[in-house]
């Protein structure tokens, strides 16, 4: 069994129109549906406005440039896998 999460939009009909990637033609599937209304990050945070999330990102990035300026290291110029790496470290640091 797999479980994919997808986002989608009702349109004005109500009607929300799911379309999953499997990748498998001509392959029979059962298929498990559970649906919930999305919440978005904000809500999810407590923040009540767009620039409130908007200050929290901001401060997020000016933190991990700090983080690495002190590493020397230049968040800009990292990979993904870099990035992940120094995030993994930064949270086991004791």
């Amino acid at each position: 069994m797999q479980s994919i999460t997808l986002h989608s939009h009702a349109g004005q009909d109500g009607v929300l129109k799911i379309e999953v990637p499997i990748g498998k033609p001509n392959t029979e599937w059962e298929v498990v549906v559970v649906i919930h209304p999305a919440t978005s990050i904000e809500s999810k945070m407590n923040l009540k406005s767009d620039s409130e999330f908007e200050s929290l990102v901001n401060y997020g990035n000016e933190q991990i440039h700090k983080v690495c300026a002190e590493r020397k290291l230049n968040w800009d110029t990292l990979n993904e896998e870099a990035r992940i790496k120094l995030i993994d470290e930064i949270l086991h640091e004791v």
